[in-house]
């Protein structure tokens, strides 16, 4: 009797230890899923307020910056952190995810609110290459501008399509917030990108040549899939 209790007792010892805490791989990173919420978000928006479909689906990296936070409300800063994901031009296929920075002036941010989430499109081969260089500085009058369009006028030719970043900002909360951001650095997080992937890698090497996607990160190019599937 004794001895059946005890092998009764090492096999639920070993089943708990075995099955009852999930594996640290097969926890959703916090990141990604913040990430996958916020694309969620605006994609559930009514459709004069979502990011167009045909915009979304031509987009070569799309970034985006759950919760930029404003430090003050009138002369301040900005800042942020975020995950950028890039097609591969060769296949169509979105690639893995890297983690990059967002910070920048708090003045030209109009949002009514504490925060905001912000989507970044990367257009065309040029904005590709400049989030692949790992520094990227976006409005404000910098050479690399910043041109979007609220919901379904993007979609509606024009000047402004031609730009190589569009850019979607909403208030932390729900409340659509229209397009200017104002000045926004982003900056490649090599250490947070390392955390995750357990190897050090260049900008360029995790936008656009790692196919190797964490578990844990796996539900932000998943909703990526949802909204602009593999070409």
């Amino acid at each position: 009797m004794r001895v059946s209790l005890m092998l009764a007792t090492v096999i639920a010892v070993v089943f708990v230890f075995s099955f009852g805490e999930t594996p640290k791989a097969q926890q959703v990173d916090e990141s990604a899923q913040e990430a996958a919420n916020v694309l969620k978000g605006f994609m559930a928006q009514p459709p004069d307020k979502q990011i167009p479909a045909s915009v979304l689906q031509d987009a070569r990296c799309i970034v985006v910056v759950p919760g930029l936070v404003k430090v003050s409300v009138v002369l301040g800063y900005k800042s942020g952190k975020g995950l950028a994901i890039c097609r591969h031009e060769d296949t169509g296929e979105w690639g893995a995810p890297a983690f990059y920075n967002a910070k920048g002036p708090s003045v030209g941010i109009s949002l009514g609110g504490g925060s905001s989430d912000v989507v970044i499109l990367a257009m065309n081969s040029n904005a590709v290459d400049a989030l692949a260089a790992g520094a990227v500085t976006l409005g404000g009058g910098s050479a690399t501008a910043v041109a979007g369009s609220t919901g379904a006028q993007a979609a509606s030719g024009g000047a402004s399509t031609k730009a190589p970043f569009y850019t979607y900002a909403r208030a932390t909360g729900g409340l659509f917030a229209g397009l200017d951001i104002g000045a926004l650095s982003l900056q490649f997080n090599k250490k947070g990108n390392e955390k995750a992937y357990g190897k050090d890698m260049t900008p360029l090497q995790s936008l656009l040549e790692n196919n190797e996607v964490p578990p844990a990160l796996m539900v932000f190019p998943d909703e990526v899939n949802k909204f602009a599937p593999n070409k």
